[in-house]
């Protein structure tokens, strides 16, 4: 969690809906690193394309920035 910048309930969400694979070691859970990296990766994409559709409809509706 810390080195995503979340907090661990929200890491422990994306786990159980299958957005972070990881596997079990008793009651803790482990996740690979390139596992937590390809994760980090699609949140990016996400944000720059969310962030891309938000600059071409303030473009489009002209409203000045």
């Amino acid at each position: 969690a810390s080195f995503l910048n979340v907090s661990r309930p929200y890491v422990i969400k994306k786990i159980e809906l299958g957005d972070i694979p990881c596997r079990k070691i008793g009651r803790h859970r482990r996740i690979e690193f390139h596992d937590l990296m390809a994760f980090q990766q699609r949140q990016k994409q996400a944000s720059e394309s969310a962030l891309q559709q938000l600059t071409d409809l303030t473009q489009e509706l002209k409203l000045g920035y």
